[in-house]
């Protein structure tokens, strides 16, 4: 049956186009605070106000509450876009699509964001071997990407947040050592076919698998390096760097997609459900996620 809490394809609509005004071919793009109406400027003026913003974070020249919840996400979305978009660290309004797959709707929010965060906290990230935080890291960026919480830069916001969700930990999770479209394409795999919440990180594993080391005091110099591409991508943004081990493990996830044979690791505890099924009404299968 049709979710009683979903909006109306009116009222949805209406939702969609506040983020949006016409770009100078007259086709829509999101409203920013720069005014501009091209794309293309738009998304290299992001990039360079980000990547400064998430270096202000990693260095800890800004400082965010490390509070373990939304609040503390938000935060870190508000200050990564505050010069960009005029919503900034706002949850959307909207649901989102990425190909056949949709992230959590809107309605959702309440019920499902305070259940994930509720088991992150359970977690000792500071007494866990290797194996351990790469299943409980997948697990917790498994649910973190598929609630998608913003309208644009959850990859950037997410990443940031799961770095500093994991900080106690011996294990740091390495970017620079994955394509994007590796990482991409696994987060979408581990996004559920139907509406309900993402169970077996599956891909997802393997890519975090691969971007694991061990952290020590020289892991944030690689901030300072010289090059963009280097400091957008230890800040979150990742543009495809063809190191070894993006390629390795690129390779090894399109053998398993053929294969039919992607490793799987379960939870160490089922994933929270967004409510009792005996109150909550059957949902219908969704549009799809977008990353």
């Amino acid at each position: 049956m049709d979710d009683p809490r979903a909006p109306s394809e009116e009222l949805e609509e209406a939702r969609w186009q506040a983020y949006l005004w016409p770009s100078q071919t007259g086709a829509p793009m999101l409203i920013n605070l720069y005014g501009l109406r091209d794309e293309s400027a738009l998304r290299a003026r992001e990039y360079a106000d980000t990547t400064k913003r998430a270096l202000d974070l990693q260095l800890r020249r800004k400082h965010i509450p490390r509070t373990g919840d939304l609040t503390e996400w938000q935060a870190i979305h508000a200050y990564l876009f505050a010069d960009t978009y005029p919503w900034a660290g706002q949850l959307r309004t909207v649901g989102m699509v990425k190909r056949d797959k949709d992230f959590l709707r809107p309605e959702d929010f309440d019920l499902y964001i305070p259940a994930v965060f509720d088991h992150a906290r359970t977690i000792d990230w500071s007494s866990l071997d290797r194996e351990q935080f790469i299943d409980d890291a997948s697990w917790l960026f498994m649910h973190l990407n598929w609630i998608h919480p913003f309208r644009e830069g959850n990859g950037r916001a997410t990443r940031l947040f799961l770095d500093r969700l994991t900080a106690d930990a011996r294990w740091r999770l390495d970017y620079a050592r994955i394509h994007t479209r590796t990482l991409v394409n696994a987060l979408y795999d581990s996004c559920p076919i139907e509406y309900n919440p993402p169970r077996d990180p599956g891909l997802l594993r393997l890519a975090v698998a691969s971007i694991t080391s061990i952290r020590d005091s020289t892991a944030i110099r690689g901030l300072q390096l010289p090059g963009p591409a280097r400091m957008h991508n230890r800040a979150g943004s990742m543009p495809g760097l063809r190191t070894a081990g993006g390629a390795d493990i690129g390779a090894t996830i399109r053998d398993a997609r053929i294969n039919d044979a992607a490793p799987t690791t379960a939870p160490t505890t089922d994933p929270p459900t967004p409510a009792d099924p005996s109150t909550t009404p059957v949902l219908e299968d969704g549009p799809g996620p977008d990353q």
